[in-house]
């Protein structure tokens, strides 16, 4: 056979595989050496991850430092919580071994004739219901929570009285709390309270003074919001709506929890 004919008739086809192969070759010399490459550099980046896991992120000097910086915020929001929320008086807390139900009852029917009878007898008319729900709350939480609006209530009654309010009305207090935080959790637990006093011929203005005198006294009564009507001649009488938020701080631990 004749080879140099042979080559001539296919030397193309011979020089193309021959491309072919060597192409081949190449291509997977490049891809073999770039996963190495890569596989390389991400044994060396979990070399590094696996070295910072193992490592102090903080030392004893920094975490002395944060927990200094938060005993002061808890006793800075402690302050804070103490100039204006109203003040939570003993005999408004249910005592240790007794029935919610039992001393919610005990007490509200007890100031509810005191109260009363010591205001008609100066001349003030009060809302016999003192803002208390019309069906008395069994559960511990809804007690305190109805507790706390009423020790804002009785407070106001009396300065009310004091300043020679000449009625007492449309008191209420919600069941419901009204919950104030972040997306995170609640910070508050507020129960809303709102009552309406009735001057006649006297100013509201020293009642007033003296309600909001309790906040610079050290004895914040929770107030939210104060609307006085225009008099009015008709019935010689001007009208004050006062709204408060009584609630109590969270507990440390439920506050921790949110962070």
């Amino acid at each position: 056979m004749n080879l140099d004919a042979l080559w001539q008739r296919n030397r193309r086809f011979v020089l193309g595989f021959l491309g072919g192969v060597l192409g081949f070759f190449l291509l997977l010399w490049i891809f073999t050496s770039s996963a190495s490459s890569r596989q390389a550099a991400a044994s060396r980046s979990i070399s590094r991850a696996s070295l910072d896991l193992r490592s102090e992120m903080y030392g004893e000097a920094q975490e002395r430092e944060t927990q200094q910086r938060l005993s002061e915020l808890r006793t800075l929001n402690a302050d804070l919580g103490a100039r204006a929320l109203p003040v939570w008086r003993k005999e408004f807390r249910l005592p240790q071994g007794k029935a919610p139900a039992q001393y919610y009852i005990e007490l509200t029917g007890a100031l509810r004739q005191d109260l009363i009878a010591w205001a008609l007898r100066n001349d003030c008319d009060v809302d016999e219901t003192l803002g208390l729900p019309p069906v008395s709350p069994t559960q511990q939480q809804a007690v305190e929570r109805v507790l706390r609006g009423l020790d804002v209530s009785e407070r106001v009654v009396r300065l009310a009285v004091e300043y020679g309010a000449r009625s007492v009305e449309k008191m209420s207090i919600a069941e419901r709390s009204r919950r104030a935080g972040n997306a995170r959790g609640a910070v508050l637990d507020l129960t809303p309270v709102e009552i309406e006093v009735v001057f006649g011929g006297v100013s509201p203005a020293p009642f007033l003074r003296a309600l909001l005198a309790e906040g610079e006294n050290g004895r914040p009564i929770g107030l939210a919001g104060i609307e006085v009507s225009p008099p009015n001649p008709r019935k010689r009488e001007r009208r004050v709506l006062l709204e408060f938020a009584a609630g109590v701080m969270p507990e440390t631990g439920v506050e921790d929890s949110q962070l």
